[in-house]
């Protein structure tokens, strides 16, 4: 089964908007503990099924701030998750996405 690719919908100024499909099944969970800019410790509800090296998406797609990062470090089952570092602050229930 072939995945569906993203797409650049427009670049402006530094702004790239890329719309992402949506696949069905996909693992997300929520932030527990607000984590500051430049921040790589993130405390989730459950991180059951993310993986070293995964990406995930914190906030909306669409909306402003959110953004893509990288999973950076072994994952053990429990709500723990290190990514690399996030370029905005993100507050308690934030949507975090795989």
């Amino acid at each position: 089964m072939s995945a569906e690719k993203p797409e650049i919908k427009k670049v402006r100024n530094n702004v790239v908007t890329v719309d992402l499909p949506y696949v069905e099944g996909t693992e997300t969970t929520n932030l527990s503990v607000a984590v500051a800019a430049a921040g790589t410790a993130l405390t989730v509800l459950d991180n059951q099924g993310l993986a070293d090296n995964d990406y995930i998406i914190l906030g909306v797609p669409g909306q402003e701030r959110t953004e893509i990062k990288q999973v950076d470090g072994a994952v053990t089952l429990g709500t723990a998750i290190t990514s690399s570092a996030v370029t905005f602050p993100h507050p308690i229930n934030t949507p975090v996405t795989l």
